[in-house]
């Protein structure tokens, strides 16, 4: 038998249907062998070798011993004799070759599938990775398509391969004598209806691997990620245990599933015994009766031991499929999600930044009460506001819709007059920035993070920038200065640090409208104070939308607002109350 590696993913509820994943998964495999049809083409070609082998052996057996043994002719018995070990040579030069292409084949395809899901992931709207476990999806790029290997690289070549051979031995053998191959495709149903019985049962046992995997995964990357927090409350026992609980129970669920895969071979191992002890018993009799020859008999027994192999790996195949099915629907359900903002691609020009919500009415769902509703407000080119309210109220939505994170279910957002649906992606980004209230940061230097997303910055251009904002006390203190590595996700930083980081990553890029969402809500207030005196002069000419629940970021705006009823109402600074929200 030859060897191998051994909307939310797949909890939809769904059941299983092999019917339409077929036409699924064809479709997802088929896109992704463009390019390998030299190598496939090769492998197919080299079957025919194999399975000419197959049959030409137990041939060249009959001959030596009905030609030359038996008829003690021994003259030409050395011819036979290199001629077989010749045959024999060739088919495991030819089998070796077609594995080694078989299983290229297999690792072009997986990597060409997980570069295309990983740039599909990343074309994703906001609402998908915020509906979607970060262990689900990594589950899915790295377990379910390193799943597929097996398909591919047995599949494909070798199911061709082992279907030919099978074919090829039959009628060999029936071509010499009838009798015995049909006594031979005997064992062939129990065959069949095993493979099937057990191939169900191994399907839905793969699914239940595949969802206790992405569990562990998740869970692993939660306790990880949220590290600080466990030894913080000191609940390492805890989360030790509850990680312990879900590798229990992937551990079980492959267990039940290597138990079913495990009744098959030796049921297909007993199928074959009967067979072939059927071959020697009615043989024999033949032979007795002197119906065949001794080669006769010794070239069916031959055959008998040799369609099982290749039996074997059919059934192989099959449960490969089975298991791989399970991989393939949860890939499939992960690539079907499209992105429902579109870009256009033609540019424009936007004479300036003013930003204006025409009754606009925005949801997270279609189905949920409207979070804004009928809202039309203008923000003047250059103005400096503030939005406050108690959470939920629709605060941050506002940015998700000008920033277009989510576009409104009803109305219309310009900036410049130019709607946001017309506006490509790369010019939109560059003029409006959000500094977030807790920016993610990237295992490289402070620099780097800083210039990220523009090749062409350069380090010097990172200083100056630094320079102009007057934020060089927050990185003078790191040992290597903006050359320092922020550790992961800059836990090497302070609040402080990361928030210059941020603000200077936003402002590289010269947004015309820069909008702080919460930015130092989790700053001390001497912090937040000097970060915005220092940066104040560079935001002059900007349109700047500063949301807040602390009265200390309101002394950058000209005017506020608060959210009222699902509305943008303007309210007077000097008397903004925040106590209780």
């Amino acid at each position: 038998m030859r060897g191998g590696m051994g909307h939310r993913f797949g909890s939809n509820g769904e059941k299983f249907n092999l019917r339409k994943l077929n036409k699924q998964a064809l479709a997802i495999l088929k896109n992704n062998l463009k390019g390998q049809g030299k190598s496939l083409f090769v492998a197919i070609t080299l079957t025919l070798i194999i399975s000419a082998s197959h049959t030409i052996l137990p041939l060249l057996t009959k001959t030596a011993i009905d030609d030359h043994i038996v008829a003690k002719h021994f003259n030409g018995l050395v011819l036979v004799v290199i001629a077989y070990v010749a045959v024999a040579l060739i088919q495991w030069l030819t089998s070796s070759w077609q594995m080694y292409l078989a299983r290229k084949i297999a690792y072009n395809v997986i990597t060409s599938l997980r570069n295309k899901i990983y740039s599909h992931l990343i074309k994703l709207d906001i609402n998908f990775h915020n509906n979607n476990k970060v262990g689900d999806i990594s589950s899915v790029i790295m377990n379910d398509v390193e799943t597929l290997y097996n398909l591919i690289s047995q599949g494909f070549v070798y199911f061709i391969s082992d279907l030919i051979t099978i074919v090829a031995i039959a009628v060999s053998l029936y071509l010499l004598n009838g009798k015995l191959a049909i006594i031979l495709l005997i064992s062939m149903p129990i065959i069949i209806f095993c493979t099937n019985l057990i191939g169900k049962l191994l399907r839905k046992a793969q699914q239940q691997v595949r969802k206790n995997i992405a569990k562990l995964t998740t869970g692993i990357e939660q306790n990880i990620s949220g590290v600080r927090a466990v030894k913080t409350f000191a609940q390492e026992t805890t989360q030790n245990k509850k990680v312990e609980e879900l590798s229990q129970q992937a551990r079980k669920a492959n267990i039940k599933s290597t138990a079913i895969s495990a009744l098959l071979f030796p049921i297909m191992d007993l199928a074959g015994a009967i067979g072939l002890a059927l071959v020697i018993w009615q043989g024999g009799l033949l032979y007795a009766q002197n119906a065949i020859s001794l080669g006769v008999l010794m070239a069916a027994i031959s055959y008998s031991r040799r369609i099982y192999g290749p039996l074997m790996d059919l059934s192989q195949i099959y449960t490969t499929y089975q298991t791989a099915a399970a991989s393939l629907d949860r890939v499939y359900s992960f690539i079907k999600n499209k992105p429902n903002i579109k870009y256009l691609k033609h540019d424009v020009e936007l004479k300036d930044s003013t930003i204006e919500l025409n009754k606009v009415s925005f949801a997270y769902e279609e189905n949920q009460e409207h979070i804004l509703e009928n809202l039309d407000f203008t923000i003047a080119s250059g103005a400096k506001i503030g939005i406050i309210g108690p959470s939920g109220v629709g605060k941050s939505t506002i940015i998700k819709l000008i920033s277009r994170q989510y576009d409104p279910l009803q109305g219309v957002i310009r900036i410049g007059n130019i709607p946001l649906k017309n506006v490509p992606k790369t010019k939109l980004r560059n003029m409006v920035q959000v500094i977030p209230q807790d920016t993610y940061l990237f295992p490289v230097s402070v620099w780097e993070n800083i210039a990220y997303g523009l090749p062409h910055t350069s380090k010097q251009d990172v200083e100056k920038i630094i320079n102009d904002l007057q934020l060089n006390e927050f990185f003078d203190r790191l040992d290597n200065g903006i050359d320092s590595l922020v550790g992961e996700n800059g836990k090497t930083l302070s609040g402080g640090q990361r928030q210059a980081i941020a603000i200077t990553r936003a402002m590289v890029r010269n947004p015309k409208i820069l909008i702080l969402d919460e930015a130092a809500s989790n700053l001390d207030p001497q912090i937040e104070q000097l970060i915005y005196s220092n940066t104040k002069k560079l935001w002059q000419d900007k349109t700047i939308i500063i949301v807040t629940h602390r009265t200390t970021s309101l002394k950058l705006v000209d005017k506020v607002y608060e959210i009222n009823e699902k509305k943008l109402v303007e309210i007077n600074k000097e008397q903004v109350k925040l106590a209780g929200w």
